[in-house]
């Protein structure tokens, strides 16, 4: 029997869960007041999730919206999810001899609006990776971030081949963040204190590791027609010493804070069309590793 690890160790129950299933399809429902995660869809396959609404409290823990865990062939449309947590998670599963080894792969999202929560994330659980994911017309309001990819060595895998295009956000705190630092390290607090604060990691250099299975490795990801008003942070995009982010393109990106710009650690890549705005210190910053070409406007 294939073991579900617990809610964070929380006798909480997901409101919905598919399991091991095939050709699902879950259309013109609306979700509200979850225990725990919203949606789960773990170790499926033809899923197609159409005309839903989600509504949580902004102030209820791990009350995810979408929670999709090493299946394939996903479809998510025509959503609206305001909640306290992830909008929408991609996971790949924890390491473990208990836990099925196998990735999240070719995965659609298209017009899907965010109110409260954290926006739209790729991990933390990563360990068997996470591949072909195409997201376009998202639409972020209020969130904590938008397009994010959370990932430690302690959980990482491989991740490639993410092409997110229009989308669009409206004061949200961190727009764009690809992390291979969670959870666990130093934090920053980007922004005044107070309820519903965000901290993304700190840009201080850290030693080397050597490379493991679980060291994550992100690479090719492509963020396409990204507009944004009202953050606190730009963005952050921050590998690792022994595993940079590789193959990151941002593309007509233009992002305005009202706080600091956006930081760059151990990444590889290229700019085209990016204007990034930002009301204290410099726009972008870059740290160590860092080599992001900045092209023509095509």
């Amino acid at each position: 029997m294939e073991k579900v690890p617990a809610g964070n160790g929380l006798p909480r129950p997901w409101l919905i869960e598919f399991y091991n299933a095939r050709r699902v399809l879950l259309r013109g429902v609306h979700l509200t007041n979850a225990p725990m995660w919203t949606v789960a869809l773990r170790y499926s396959e033809d899923v197609v999730l159409r005309d839903v609404r989600i509504t949580n409290a902004p102030d209820s823990p791990n009350t995810d919206g979408v929670d999709i865990v090493s299946s394939r062939k996903v479809s998510l449309s025509n959503l609206g999810i305001d909640t306290g947590d992830d909008g929408i998670a991609i996971k790949a599963g924890l390491p473990g001899p208990d836990m099925p080894k196998r990735a999240a792969r070719n995965i659609t999202i298209s017009n899907v609006r965010f109110g409260h929560g954290h926006g739209l994330a790729i991990g933390s659980e990563l360990a068997h990776g996470v591949e072909h994911v195409r997201i376009n017309g998202a639409h972020f309001t209020g969130t904590q971030y938008g397009i994010r990819i959370k990932a430690g060595r302690d959980r990482g895998g491989d991740v490639g081949d993410v092409l997110v295009r229009h989308a669009r956000m409206t004061d949200v705190a961190v727009p764009l963040s690809i992390d291979s630092s969670y959870p666990g390290e130093p934090r920053d607090a980007a922004q005044a204190p107070g309820p519903g604060a965000v901290a993304v990691a700190t840009p201080a250099a850290r030693a080397e590791a050597p490379v493991t299975p679980l060291t994550p490795r992100i690479h090719d990801v492509t963020i396409q027609h990204l507009f944004a008003s009202g953050a606190r942070r730009a963005g952050l995009l921050a590998g690792l010493p022994e595993a940079p982010l590789r193959d990151i393109r941002l593309q007509h990106v233009s992002i305005a804070s009202r706080g600091e710009g956006m930081v760059l650690r151990h990444v590889e890549g290229s700019f085209s069309g990016v204007k990034i705005t930002a009301a204290r210190g410099k726009p972008v910053e870059e740290g160590p590793k860092t080599q992001v070409a900045v092209l023509e406007t095509p």
